[in-house]
């Protein structure tokens, strides 16, 4: 019983400071991620099971904390739409993540990759980087540095 109590209150805990999460489709996605806006917009592919995701995570967490005024982070899970609540989301909140999260629910990546960059093959992480009707693409890990000097090619 204590156990039980013990797992409930970290539960409650976790994700009581976790944010919301949404779970779109290619269709929604398009339409309300890759549509420009006022500020230059990091999209970055990845997934939980994916090591250097993981490593490059406080680095889009670093941007959207210093540069939130002209800078939008959103972090695009690629995991398993079955996973949502016992992988992805005990995830965000053990790694408090701040940047804005949603999770992909498009099985067919060969029908959408190409939509974001011909030049990407699949691999993970990959980033996105839209500025009014520039963009940058890269695929694979990032440093901070790279990130700032893709932002800056959108300029």
């Amino acid at each position: 019983m204590k156990y039980a109590f013990g797992l409930l209150f970290f539960l409650v805990i976790s994700f009581s400071n976790a944010q919301e999460v949404k779970v779109l489709s290619w269709k929604a996605f398009n339409k309300e991620i890759l549509k420009p806006t006022e500020k230059t917009k990091i999209i970055n592919f990845w997934a939980t099971w994916c090591g250097p995701c993981i490593q490059e995570l406080p680095s889009f967490e670093e941007i959207n904390s210093e540069m939130n005024d002209s800078v939008e982070v959103i972090l695009v899970s690629l995991d398993n739409p079955a996973r949502f609540e016992d992988k992805l989301l005990p995830f965000i909140a053990k790694k408090q993540l701040r940047s804005r999260v949603v999770l992909l629910d498009e099985v067919d990546f060969n029908s959408w990759m190409p939509k974001i960059s011909t030049e990407w093959g699949g691999e993970i992480p990959a980033t996105y980087i839209i500025n009014g009707d520039k963009t940058a693409f890269h695929a694979g890990q990032l440093t901070k540095e790279q990130i700032i000097s893709l932002i800056l090619k959108t300029k």
